[in-house]
């Protein structure tokens, strides 16, 4: 983990750059998770020292213990029902690639695997997703850095 120029102020999640696919958060944020709904499996983090020092986190980093959020389940999109679409195959090896895929997502709660946090398998490992019950505890818990829109359902 390198912090980049941006802010000095750690947030109880922070993300890897404008999109934040990856995301790292404070390990009792972690722990207060799995006490409420859902766990998330994590890594410890190593740090390194930046490149630069303006605008940055200090370094050796001195605040409350960070960890990776790792291993985020991934759940099967409804292709039909969703707003996706093909932009490449593979007839050699029957590889399929669809269209990033962040609003009108469908599910279906039989592919559904009961996780309150989730990953889209035709979005490969971009963008964490949360069902309701996980927006609410997390915005229940006033947890920094952190923000939530629409972006389908689970029928």
């Amino acid at each position: 983990m390198q912090w980049e120029t941006s802010s000095p102020i750690v947030g109880d999640f922070s993300w890897n750059g404008p999109f934040g696919y990856s995301f790292l958060m404070k390990k009792d944020v972690a722990r207060r998770l799995a006490d409420s709904v859902f766990e998330v499996d994590t890594a410890p983090i190593e740090y390194i020292k930046p490149e630069r020092k303006r605008n940055v986190v200090g370094y050796p980093y001195a605040g409350p213990e960070l960890v990776w959020a790792k291993d985020i389940p991934v759940v099967e999109l409804d292709l039909e029902a969703s707003d996706v679409s093909e932009t490449r195959s593979c007839l050699s090896c029957g590889d399929i690639r669809y269209t990033l895929c962040e609003t009108e997502i469908v599910t279906r709660e039989c592919d559904w695997s009961n996780h309150h946090i989730f990953r889209i398998a035709t979005n490969g490992p971009a963008i964490p997703f949360v069902t309701e019950r996980g927006r609410s505890v997390i915005e229940g818990c006033s947890f920094t850095n952190i923000h939530f829109r629409e972006a389908g359902e689970i029928v």
